[in-house]
């Protein structure tokens, strides 16, 4: 029975339109209001562009789904439902639009740049170093990372495809958002199993998705932070005969490094529950003491751009998260200083802008 689900979920991905390998985006490129920089990465599902904006000359992230009449509804309303999530800690969709060429028929969302790159690069750089991410850093790390996925989860969606690469870093660990809602479903989607294999929860196998699948996830992604080791910890644990001893194992995995104490490895063996119902939700996560020291971010808590009182997802200044660049008087300053006037950090124009 579930060898069937899982074929019958591999072929309702598979008629997803494919991009046509063939096809290649140029340099200087332009796709809408975009100049095409570099190809950043091919997915069997989409295309990663790093593009310029031809309007305001800041660097973008273009993801372009190759689409037809079957399917286009359905990103529409996939964007709509993420870009409904308003958290310092998960991506801005900044604006959305077709795009039509001898290229192909693409529904493209815009996303902002990041030039911290992501947590698994940092992660290969600790291993290629030989050293340890700091436990500061790391706690910092796992603590705003459950903040978004608590966003995220409080708007009754999960993600499915927490891990490394889709955690973008900025200038600190409080600036860190997820990204790639790519494969996120609402909690009550009929089953399909997708994410990536060492982060994909057991209960996935079968298709299955709650809010307890993306804890899995996080949990794998702590263990490879903390030991900078990768694994299939799902097949590994299934398979185990001993599994009480096999979570002793990756518990004592995490306390060899000699940094981050009991309670972050209780953390991560908690996570990895075989049992879904019994794994902590996020909000337990982020009451434990061990994020006792890390202080809420009540400064950026706020819904509302301080200008025009608009869902700052519409307004979005980012990789600072002061939600402040809204309307039309914004833009000339904005074009002439380029940095958010609160912080001066760099910022991403407001959406009005994009669209």
């Amino acid at each position: 029975m579930a060898m069937d689900i899982v074929l019958q979920s591999a072929r309702v991905v598979c008629n997803l339109p494919q991009p046509d390998p063939n096809v290649v985006f140029p340099p200087d490129y332009n796709i809408g209001n975009y100049i095409v920089e570099h190809e950043m990465v091919r997915g069997g599902q989409s295309r990663i562009l790093q593009c310029k904006s031809r309007i305001t000359n800041e660097r973008v992230i273009l993801k372009l789904f190759p689409i037809n009449n079957d399917v286009k509804q359905r990103y529409i309303e996939e964007y709509a439902a993420v870009r409904s999530i308003c958290h310092r800690n998960v991506i801005a969709l900044l604006a959305k639009f077709e795009h039509n060429s001898r290229m192909g028929n693409y529904f493209c969302i815009v996303l902002p740049y990041y030039a911290g790159g992501d947590l698994h690069t940092m992660i290969q750089s600790c291993r290629n170093g030989n050293r340890a991410v700091p436990c500061a850093e790391a706690l910092q790390y796992a603590y705003y990372i459950a903040s978004g996925l608590k966003a995220v989860h409080d708007k009754q969606i999960v993600h499915r495809d927490i891990k490394p690469s889709n955690i973008l870093l900025g200038n600190e660990p409080k600036m860190l958002v997820i990204s790639d809602f790519g494969y996120s479903k609402p909690s009550n989607a009929p089953p399909s199993v997708v994410g990536s294999q060492n982060y994909r929860s057991p209960e996935m196998i079968s298709g299955t998705h709650t809010s307890a699948t993306d804890v899995w996830s996080y949990g794998c992604l702590l263990y490879e932070m903390l030991t900078q080791k990768t694994v299939d910890l799902a097949f590994d644990l299934v398979r185990a005969e001993n599994k009480e001893a096999k979570l002793q194992e990756l518990r004592n995995d995490i306390l060899t490094q000699d940094l981050y104490g009991t309670e972050f490895a209780d953390l991560v063996v908690s996570t990895l529950n075989l049992k879904p119902e019994e794994r902590p939700t996020i909000d337990e996560i982020m009451k434990l003491p061990l994020f006792s020291g890390i202080e809420p971010d009540h400064e950026h808590a706020n819904e509302e751009c301080v200008i025009c009182l608009a869902n700052p997802r519409s307004h979005a200044c980012v990789p600072c998260g002061h939600k402040v660049l809204c309307g039309e008087d914004c833009v000339a300053m904005v074009m002439q200083m380029g940095r958010c006037p609160i912080c001066r950090t760099p910022v991403t124009h407001c959406m009005r802008i994009y669209e």
